[in-house]
């Protein structure tokens, strides 16, 4: 039996966050919720735009 890492769809999302800001790859909240939709659901813009802004805000 393998031990695999449970799944996080949180920690995944904070991790490609951090990703891209980290290698200045700017990223649309639009291909962000079409990316990240299957595993949240309905994420407005508004929302991607806030984690994002928080994040940026976090690491400076």
């Amino acid at each position: 039996m393998l031990n695999e890492p449970s799944y996080n769809p949180i920690s995944n999302l904070h991790t490609s966050i951090t990703m891209s800001i980290n290698h200045r790859i700017q990223l649309s909240p639009i291909l962000i919720v079409k990316t990240f939709s299957h595993e949240f659901g309905d994420m407005s813009i508004l929302d991607v735009r806030s984690i994002l802004r928080l994040k940026h805000t976090k690491t400076l």
